[in-house]
C-alpha cells in the first residue's frame, strides 16, 4: 500500500478514537446530574451557599412525601442523603435510561473544612430540604507594620 494512504488511515483512526472518547465524556457529563449509577438512584438538584459562619444547602426533593422518608447522616466527612420517592419515577425519553424506574434520591456532598458535624440542622417544607452546617472560621490577627 502507498505510504500516504497508510498515514491517512492512521490519522482517520486517531480522529475517530478522539471523537468516541469525547462523546463518552459528554454523555457522562450530561447524565451525571440526573442519576447515580452506583446507587441506582436519582441525584436531586441542589445548591450550596456560604453565609457568614454557616453553609446552607438546599435540596429539591420533589416527590418525597414527608420528612420520615428522608435519611440524612454524616459519614467520613461527607453529608449523605437518601430519600424515598412517593411514586416510582420512570424515564422514557432518554435512550440510555429507557424503561428504568427510580424509587429514591441519593446525594453525597463533602462537608466544608471546619464543619461542626454535631450541630448540623435540617428542615423539610414543600419538597425542599434545607440543611444548615455551622462552620468554625479560623481568624488570625495580622500585625500591620
Amino acid at each position: 500500500m502507498e505510504e500516504w494512504f497508510i498515514r491517512y488511515l492512521r490519522e482517520f483512526e486517531r480522529e475517530f478514537r478522539r471523537i468516541r472518547e469525547e462523546l463518552a465524556r459528554m454523555e457522562e457529563e450530561l447524565m451525571r446530574p440526573l442519576y447515580d449509577v452506583e446507587h441506582g438512584a436519582l441525584e436531586p438538584l441542589y445548591e450550596v451557599e456560604r453565609r457568614g459562619d454557616e453553609v446552607i444547602i438546599r435540596v429539591d426533593l420533589a416527590g418525597v412525601k414527608s420528612k420520615d422518608d428522608i435519611s440524612l447522616s454524616v459519614v467520613d466527612g461527607k453529608l449523605v442523603l437518601d430519600a424515598k420517592l412517593e411514586k416510582p419515577f420512570m424515564v422514557s425519553d432518554i435512550t440510555l435510561l429507557r424503561g428504568k424506574s427510580f424509587t429514591e434520591y441519593h446525594l453525597e456532598i463533602e462537608l466544608p473544612p471546619g464543619a461542626k458535624e454535631d450541630e448540623i440542622k435540617a428542615s423539610f417544607r414543600g419538597g425542599m430540604l434545607e440543611i444548615r452546617i455551622p462552620v468554625n472560621i479560623k481568624r488570625v490577627k495580622v500585625k500591620v507594620e
